[in-house]
């Protein structure tokens, strides 16, 4: 195609005919408007940035609504662009205080006062400027002193809506208006309310400063998050530090907008992100027992993001004092533990009475985590518990639980599995206190290495079906460890380590499996295995006749002993499959599995007594000199045994209008039903064992339930002991039951769960610092969701072999109950049926009270007699705001 070119050729009458249109006359209005408007904001452009001397090609004004233009008719339609060519817009551009842009609009109406350089904004509105956020239904902008005003409007009911909410950083304010200056950022606020870290600021007028500070008149500060809150710390003068604290002059406290005597000279409010050091203020009150007194008062340290310590402290007037000292560190992806030490003196009596008691207790308690991440073939871990026996007794700060507890257990374990291989290690140091017979057994070091389970007979390359040989697994495992016995009050004395060699004992064991499994028959599995066994003796026992006491005595002997030992075991079973179906009735079937299990077990005697006149008074006796071994002397006594199990298990299949499938639903009648029993061969007398039997079923999906029992197939004489006599020759019966426990448990809750749950801070909304506090104290977090909850634990114990209390019972439960959304009440308790009365009960109540909180605690009779009653401040930044009254169970 030709190139052609167009000139546009226009006429005298056609301008006139052009100037006479209306649609020209309008174009032209709104280009001239737009140009005036350009000029008029050039000097405070209103979106843009800045770039020497280069104009933009466009100014854009945009916006949910339509744009009304001064002196004109026309309405530009919303988030409209128009392209401007002028010689005006040529010029440089003066410079201006607005070093970044500012974006705004508004859903109702976006309206500009041209020659007032004034933009006003309706309903919804939002500007935008830098990390500055303003919303409110009303704002006006003044771009001749870059400055705002925002206030709310009255809705269709004349209630006022759409107040500002301000918000710079991670700051924000709600007022009634507020006003604003971009170019020395002060502000002048009117009834404001702005959230400084965990609680709120309310100010009649505020005036911001400066970027960091602003001072508030006729202020106050609370925890309450109500717009009128339930509590406020008042003050006439305020100063805020973002980040680092608030300043109050004279304050007190109201309730309810109404005063109270409570002043303080001036209030000094953390006011940081994270953590901060600072005074933990202690509890007063008054111990009949031990006197006045400051508790749990000390010093937090803030050490880093990694680690904390709290210091505190308690002192009575009557002269008991204690100490501790607790450290959480945590460090993301690595680790995480809490360590704390514990001190105290406690002091009950007059020192002129001969009922003066004065103890002094201590405890440490270690807890450490690896994370699974951080180092995938290694782990190291700590649980420490150790202390004097008493020191939960007379603690001055302990729980029912911890007061409940005779057993403290520690270990310290480093492991590693050796990548690419089966083997495995650890360390281990251990220790077990029981404070009933004040004896601490400490373990230290214990070694232990595995082999997990290998096929030596495995071909490489898999080719068709595997032989029984192939089958073949053998795993092994090496212990060794070092012990210590010795009572909890001496392990601090010097001579509890003098000659260790001889306190110690120590040694060695191997044990080593090899085992397969293949189908014999179709329907059999049968399973061999060999077990052997070696152990290390440090020290052996010898029987030494003493020629001045005129018998023997024990005699210890240093040196290494090796003893082994082994057995074979074979065993075969099955499952049997019965089915009883109905084709008529609800219940459509009932099935029955049968798991029956026999087999033979073989293993020498390796005993090793010695037999004599080495008892007292040189009566016959027996012993072995490996007596005194860590593991245990070498089995005595030849064993042949046939071994039997016999499990069962019961459910019925009944009809079902919930199951739109298969119209049925099966429910398990019995879970497990069993018996197990053995015949040695090769013993001199009571070769069949005694019968163990077991049951356990689940009724209703509420009612757990549990039993064990020993039937002895053997006469009894009149002091329960064994005869040689099977009881079916003598009187016709199978045998005489001589233990039983039967073990009844159930949880009934509003929302039909049958175990018991633990708050699961997964579901818990809340601040990571909150989650944390409730891993550490799940006893402390109120779950409001569950309206009601009962737990219930019954035993119930027979014991054939004595003559009186043959049958035992306990009894405990506890539960709680939401009276209403914010009443929630609490129990514990349990029956003793010989003493027959209620054994250690406690009653909690609890109350919501927004941003405070009211507990009571009741133990109303038993050893730990107390009650206590907390009112205090939910927040932790005002955890000192508290009224206490309590007694404790030493103060009867």
């Amino acid at each position: 195609m030709a190139r052609s070119d167009y000139k546009l050729c226009i006429g005298k009458n056609s301008i006139n005919q052009l100037l006479l249109n209306p649609l020209f006359r309008h174009l032209f209005t709104l280009i001239f408007t737009i140009l005036w408007i350009n000029t008029a904001f050039s000097q405070n452009p209103i979106e843009g940035k800045k770039s020497g001397n280069k104009i933009p090609d466009s100014l854009k004004v945009g916006g949910n609504a339509p744009i009304i233009l001064p002196d004109s008719s026309q309405v530009l339609p919303p988030d409209s662009s128009i392209a401007i060519v002028s010689d005006s817009l040529k010029k440089p551009p003066k410079k201006t205080a607005l070093d970044t842009k500012v974006e705004y609009h508004a859903k109702d109406s976006l309206r500009f006062d041209v020659l007032g350089k004034k933009v006003y904004l309706y309903n919804d509105a939002e500007i935008h400027y830098g990390d500055i956020t303003l919303k409110a239904n009303y704002i006006e902008i003044d771009w001749t002193t870059n400055t705002l005003f925002a206030k709310g409007l009255p809705d269709s009911t004349g209630k006022i809506a759409g107040t500002p909410v301000f918000s710079e950083g991670d700051q924000s304010f709600r007022a009634d208006s507020m006003s604003y200056n971009f170019d020395s950022k002060k502000g002048r606020i009117v009834q404001v309310i702005t959230t400084q870290g965990e609680g709120n600021i309310h100010g009649g007028v505020v005036k911001k400063i400066n970027e960091t500070s602003y001072f508030i008149r006729d202020g106050g500060y609370t925890t309450c998050i109500d717009d009128h809150p339930h509590f406020l710390i008042k003050s006439n003068k305020l100063k805020v530090i973002q980040n680092d604290k608030i300043v109050t002059g004279p304050a007190y406290l109201t309730f309810e907008d109404v005063p109270t005597p409570l002043v303080l000279p001036f209030g000094f409010f953390p006011n940081k992100q994270g953590q901060s050091s600072g005074i933990i203020i202690p509890e007063y009150g008054e111990s009949p027992g031990l006197g006045f007194f400051l508790k749990n008062g000390g010093y937090y340290f803030a050490i880093n993001d990694n680690i904390n310590l709290a210091l505190r402290g308690d002192i009575y007037s009557r002269g008991s004092w204690g100490a501790r000292a607790n450290s959480f560190y945590k460090r993301r992806y690595k680790y995480n533990g809490s360590i704390e030490i514990d001190h105290n003196r406690v002091k009950q009596g007059d020192p002129d009475f001969p009922d003066f008691v004065e103890q002094r207790n201590y405890f440490v308690r270690w807890n450490h985590q690896q994370d699974p991440k951080a180092r995938p073939n290694t782990n190291f871990s700590a649980n420490v518990n150790a202390g004097s026996r008493n020191n939960f007794r007379n603690n001055l700060n302990s729980t029912t639980q911890e007061f409940l507890t005779n057993t403290f257990q520690s270990n310290i374990a480093y492991s590693q599995t050796l990548a690419g291989t089966p083997f495995s290690y650890s360390v281990n140091a251990s220790h077990s206190q029981n404070t009933l017979n004040k004896t601490m057994d400490i373990v230290l070091p214990e070694l232990t290495f595995n082999m997990t389970r290998i096929y030596p007979f495995k071909k490489k390359d898999k080719v068709g079906k595997q032989n029984m040989f192939e089958k073949i697994g053998v795993s092994a495992t090496l212990n060794s460890r070092n012990t210590l016995t010795t009572f909890d009050s001496l392990i601090t004395k010097p001579e509890v380590y003098e000659n260790l060699d001889e306190k110690m004992r120590n040694g060695a064991k191997v044990n080593a499996t090899a085992n397969t499994s293949f189908k014999a028959f179709k329907y059999f599995t049968v399973t061999p295995s060999i077990t052997g066994t070696s152990q290390l003796h440090t020290k052996t026992l010898r029987k030494v006749w003493d020629s001045d006491s005129l018998e023997y005595v024990n005699d210890t002997i240093q040196e290494f002993k090796v003893t082994g030992e082994w057995s074979a075991n074979a065993s075969m079973s099955t499952v049997i499959y019965g089915m009883l179906s109905f084709k008529k009735g609800g219940l459509r079937a009932i099935r029955h599995v049968f798991t029956p299990s026999w087999g033979l077990t073989y293993r020498p005697d390796f005993g090793t007594q010695q037999f004599g006149y080495f008892g007292s008074d040189n009566t016959l006796s027996s012993y072995s000199i490996y007596d005194l071994s860590i593991y245990g002397k070498p089995t005595s006594g030849e064993q042949g045994s046939f071994n039997l199990s016999l499990g069962n298990n019961l459910e019925m299949k009944v009809r079902s209008a919930k199951d739109t499938i298969t119209g049925t639903k099966k429910i398990k009648l019995l879970d497990y039903f069993g018996a197990t029993a053995s015949y040695n061969f090769f013993a001199d007398e009571f070769n069949l064992s005694d019968i163990a039997l077991s049951a356990r079923t689940t009724l209703f999906n509420k009612l757990n339930v549990n039993y064990t029992g020993t039937l002895t197939p053997y006469v009894l004489d009149t002091n329960y002991q064994r005869e040689n006599e099977y009881r079916v020759n003598y009187d016709g019966k199978i045998g005489t039951i001589t233990r039983s426990t039967i073990a009844l448990g159930f949880n009934l809750n509003s929302q039909g769960q049958s175990t018991a749950t633990q708050p699961n801070p997964a579901t818990v909304q809340g601040t990571e610092d909150q989650l944390e506090e409730i891993r550490q104290n799940p006893q402390a977090y109120i779950d409001f969701n569950i309206p009601w909850n009962f737990f219930m634990n019954y035993n119930l114990a027979y014991n054939g072999l004595v003559d009186e209390d043959k049958i035992t019972q306990s009894l405990t439960f506890n539960g709680d109950l939401s009276i209403t959304p914010k009443w929630k009440v609490g129990f514990t308790s349990g029956y003793d049926f010989v003493g027959q009365e209620l054994t250690q009960t406690t009653l909690n109540i609890y109350r919501d009270l927004h941003c405070w909180e009211a507990r009571f605690r009741w133990v109303p009779f038993g050893q730990l007699r107390s009650y206590s009653i907390d009112i205090n401040v939910k927040a932790a930044v005002l955890q000192s705001l508290k009224l206490n009254r309590k007694r404790d169970w030493y103060d009867y």
